[in-house]
């Protein structure tokens, strides 16, 4: 979470964003993800446009919709289904990341 912060401090906002609220969204998303599921990924993956295809060859995952999770964009683009997929290590975001 610390790097996503970093990034967030490093990088001007649409608009003026503390950093406090930004850390209290982040962490109010991580802990619906963790008490939805009970998969602990060790990597994450952000899929763009023209690579979502590439979560659908994942086997045996959970997946957590974007509209479930707080704070996380809704996705606009047809082909960007907005969706977490865990599986084991891994966590892939269907979606680009470009709308927070």
């Amino acid at each position: 979470m610390r790097n996503i912060i970093e990034h967030f401090r490093e990088r001007k906002l649409r608009g003026a964003v503390k950093v406090e609220d930004l850390k209290a969204k982040v962490t109010e998303s991580v802990e619906f993800i963790n008490q939805k599921s009970k998969i602990k990924p060790e990597i994450a993956i952000i899929l763009g446009t023209g690579l979502g295809r590439l979560a659908e060859d994942i086997k045996e995952k959970e997946i957590i919709p974007y509209s479930e999770i707080p704070n996380f964009p809704v996705s606009t683009v047809q082909s960007h289904s907005g969706n977490i997929n865990l599986k084991t290590d891994m966590l892939c975001f269907q979606m680009e990341l470009s709308a927070l």
